[in-house]
């Protein structure tokens, strides 16, 4: 007697064998070195963690894997598009490395142009980031601070003493182009960092906790796993238990690419935590600080102003790494 199988629809199947292919992809292990891409960490400690107990780190699901791998598939593109344009990006197909500090990092490429010579750090980024990252300035807090030193890093390996960063947005046949210098005071210290934490790892003995920041603590994939840091919440932090903003912060983030429901969602907000210096809610920071805005008019006047920054404070970064 025959049995009959059900077969399953040709939209499971497809999608039961993108994810299996993309758990494939996850990889869950320990640094061999300070990796140049994670060097300008905030916490010595996390970087110790990532050489000594890195399996422990479970920080990319498989939505992240996905847009890791997005990024990766389109820089051959970027290639090819600086290529019709006139510009060659020498590939480099190594890891380099630097033994005295154990450094590693693997380069994008190279490129010369008007008698200069340039690391080339490719990156495809997200909406958000595409309209964030402007300027060299603007790669100095957060997420994007990691980028900019891992391209300090790679012109010190290499003895370059200028970079750029090319971004490609995602949705768009389009680049930005971002100079860098070397700064070698800033690329000294990234250094002295990767020294601290060699050395301690030769001890056996983590660095010494972060300074304070349950924003930085909650988002580390060590947390409470084998770090446990005494986080201060008293002084200026709240944490602010409200069902109501919680969901507003959430559906602000969902909104950030379009307009008139996000900016007052994002009024609402701010007019919510305003005077508040620093808070958690939620899965969201929010830092406040008061400034000054000079205005011209018949008269000169000096207003005081509330400024508000927010922020996911589980950062499932959009970009490739």
């Amino acid at each position: 007697m025959e049995t009959e199988t059900t077969q399953i629809s040709i939209k499971t199947a497809i999608e039961n064998m993108q994810e299996n292919w993309l758990e494939g992809k996850k990889w869950r292990g320990r640094w061999k070195s300070v990796r140049a891409s994670g060097i300008d960490d905030p916490c010595n400690r996390r970087l110790y963690y990532y050489m000594t107990c890195g399996e422990l780190a479970e920080e990319f699901n498989t939505e992240l894997i996905a847009i890791f791998n997005e990024g990766i598939d389109q820089e051959p593109g970027v290639r090819r598009f600086l290529s019709e344009l006139g510009f060659e990006v020498k590939k480099a197909s190594f890891t380099e490395s630097m033994e005295r500090y154990n450094i590693s990092g693997s380069i994008d490429g190279t490129i010369e142009y008007g008698g200069n010579r340039y690391i080339v750090e490719i990156k495809t980024v997200s909406e958000y980031a595409w309209k964030s990252l402007q300027t060299i300035e603007d790669f100095t807090e957060g997420y994007y601070r990691k980028w900019f030193g891992q391209l300090q890093t790679y012109m010190l390996m290499m003895n370059y003493d200028k970079g750029v960063f090319i971004l490609k947005r995602k949705q768009a046949k389009q680049v930005r182009i971002i100079e860098v210098d070397l700064d070698y005071g800033y690329a000294e210290g990234l250094l002295n960092k990767a020294e601290t934490v060699n050395k301690a790892i030769q001890a056996e003995t983590p660095p010494d906790f972060l300074k304070s920041n349950p924003v930085e603590c909650r988002r580390c994939p060590f947390f409470e796993k084998v770090c446990n840091p005494p986080l201060d919440f008293s002084g200026s932090f709240q944490n602010i238990e409200d069902i109501e903003l919680e969901k507003k912060l959430e559906r602000r983030e969902e909104l950030s690419t379009g307009r008139s429901e996000y900016e007052k969602l994002d009024k609402a907000v701010k007019e919510r935590v305003r005077d508040i210096p620093f808070a958690i809610c939620g899965n969201f920071s929010i830092i406040g600080k008061e400034s000054t805005v000079e205005r011209k008019a018949t008269e000169a006047k000096t207003i005081k102003v509330w400024k508000t920054k927010i922020e996911v404070i589980d950062n499932k970064a959009d970009e490739k790494v």
